[in-house]
């Protein structure tokens, strides 16, 4: 899994992800890459609006 992620999980249209480091979390390149938007809930917890696609993608960031 990625250094800076604790989870990733997902529902229909949203990746949520719980970070160790929130600073680390670079809102304008997640955007440049698709996400219509991104939602800081507090210091640990993001959540990344991707769309239907999204299972796809947590799929594979768990992989890796």
């Amino acid at each position: 899994m990625l250094g800076f992620l604790q989870r990733i999980d997902n529902c229909v249209t949203r990746l949520r992800l719980k970070v160790k480091d929130m600073s680390k979390v670079n809102e304008a390149e997640l955007k440049r890459l698709g996400a219509k938007g991104v939602l800081r809930l507090n210091q640990t917890d993001l959540q990344v609006i991707v769309g239907t696609d999204v299972e796809f993608l947590a799929n594979a960031m768990r992989k890796r």
